[in-house]
């Protein structure tokens, strides 16, 4: 299901005509997690991996297991890292400022007891100021 993630994730960004890509900080997580390679920490070492360089924050008090997957790491890491817009300021964890134009939610699977298990996508445009005046740029 990775490919069919990751395929869907790119097409819809295209279809929206997003040009850049933001994220808040993500979850660590904790616990262990059953994986085709037995008992694994949490993050498990793939997923950890790609959370290098990413801004990270706890996950919700007395949750355990996985809360951000490799695929998520992976598209994350790949789409949040591009260059900047030149003149916007881009703080690690916290979206530019910019205008919502659309938003969207999903649900996972995985059901907690204390918190939904959902996924926000706002779409936007980036508001940037190059010292005349402030432009746009569909985010």
């Amino acid at each position: 299901d990775s490919i069919v993630d990751t395929v869907g994730t790119c097409l819809a960004l295209h279809c929206l005509g997003v040009t850049t890509v933001s994220c808040s900080r993500l979850p660590l997580g904790e616990g262990t997690v059953w994986t085709n390679h037995g008992l694994l920490p949490v993050p498990a070492p793939a997923t950890l991996r790609l959370l290098v360089d990413m801004p990270t924050c706890p996950g919700p008090p007395g949750v355990t297991g996985e809360l951000v997957t490799p695929t998520a790491a992976a598209l994350l890491k790949v789409l949040t890292t591009r260059a900047p817009v030149v003149g916007a300021t881009k703080i690690p964890g916290r979206p530019p400022c910019f205008t919502i134009r659309k938003i969207g939610i999903g649900a996972g699977t995985k059901d907690f007891v204390k918190h939904p298990n959902i996924l926000r996508l706002l779409v936007g445009d980036q508001i940037v100021v190059d010292g005349r005046q402030p432009r746009t740029n569909r985010q």
